[in-house]
């Protein structure tokens, strides 16, 4: 599994201009590929058994971590590690979520999954979560609440911290330029911002297309896990997306990976950095020591 930086080794973009300028570059070869797929139909993108075009969303591995303090409300100084995270579409089918609310007295809007078929219908899954309207520093627009989770955990399993994220607006942030995926469009697909500045809105559509990722940098609100306290050592970094299984995807398996993160407390400073990366499991069985 890919890491979640550049061929230069730098930390992908979270803006979605980023990934239009990713993808200009591979206009020519996306667009032979979607010509081939158009006039040979084997070579497009298979459904399942069910007839049905299934996302496959997959957790990228992260590639960087930070530290970073902060004071809370009670005015006490907090470290918090920050860190990047990623996920994204490698199915048959685009990742569409629709919400919406009876009106305006509901706080949040109920969302559900549409899923595209063979025949032309679609396939609407309801009740896979939440979104709501979210005012910080960094947003102001419709998120998807706990699309992805960030846990913490020692050497031996035990819980240290989790993340507080404020859920996600998903979107078409980058194009995947190193794999070729049927059914991947031309052009991103999701690049609404999820009603920013509305929070009005009766509905929102979200999602992220086939061969496209959602990024999240560090030090964006909600994505760090307090450490306050915590000893020197070896820690197991566990991203998972789809965490509460609530949306149709193809392989569970690949909606978790983990990075060893050694923390070090030294001369009153605190450091952070990845020692080891494992995908789809939650566990590193031969962590560094």
């Amino acid at each position: 599994m890919r890491k979640l930086t550049d061929g230069a080794g730098r930390p992908r973009r979270g803006a979605w201009m980023v990934a239009l300028a990713l993808a200009v570059i591979g206009t020519v070869a996306a667009f032979t590929a979607g010509s081939s797929a158009q006039n040979n139909r084997w070579n497009g993108p298979q459904p399942d058994q069910q007839g049905r075009f299934v996302p496959d969303l997959v957790q990228i591995l992260p590639g960087q971590v930070h530290i970073a303090h902060r004071w809370n409300r009670w005015h006490q100084r907090r470290t918090l590690l920050t860190f990047s995270a990623a996920a994204e579409n490698h199915g048959s089918g685009p990742l569409i979520i629709k919400a919406s609310r009876p009106n305006r007295h509901h706080r949040t809007m109920v969302a559900r999954q549409v899923v595209l078929r063979s025949d032309g219908s679609r396939l609407v899954i309801p009740n896979v979560g939440r979104v709501r309207f979210v005012r910080s520093r960094d947003h102001r627009h419709w998120h998807f609440l706990d699309f992805m989770s960030y846990r913490l955990f020692t050497r031996d399993g035990w819980p240290i911290g989790r993340d507080h994220k404020t859920g996600f607006c998903l979107g078409d942030r980058y194009r995947i330029q190193d794999h070729g995926f049927p059914g991947t469009p031309n052009w991103p697909v999701f690049t609404h911002r999820c009603g920013i500045n509305q929070p009005r809105k009766l509905r929102v559509n979200e999602g992220i297309s086939v061969g496209y990722g959602d990024v999240y940098p560090p030090f964006l609100e909600g994505q760090f896990i307090d450490i306050t306290g915590v000893r020197t050592g070896n820690y197991l970094l566990v991203q998972r997306v789809n965490p509460n299984h609530r949306l149709l995807d193809q392989h569970a398996d690949n909606d978790v990976s983990t990075a060893v993160v050694h923390i070090q407390h030294r001369h009153g400073q605190t450091r952070a950095r990845i020692i080891k990366w494992c995908t789809s499991t939650n566990r590193c069985r031969r962590m560094v020591r």
